[in-house]
């Protein structure tokens, strides 16, 4: 393993988001046109989404 890697490695953790976070990241989901943050954007969506089910 190169040596820091297993810091590049990690998932970044988000905390629940608000329902005004929420608006906002499906405001940047639907506006953007860089692959990767829509991504990025959807798959928080879904975590945040299915967090709030569970509750």
């Amino acid at each position: 393993m190169v040596h820091g890697q297993e810091d590049a490695m990690r998932p970044i953790r988000l905390d629940a988001l608000s329902d005004e976070q929420l608006r906002e990241l499906d405001e940047l989901y639907r506006r953007t046109h860089d692959v990767r943050v829509r991504t990025r954007a959807q798959m928080d969506t879904s975590k945040n989404l299915a967090v709030r089910a569970l509750r």
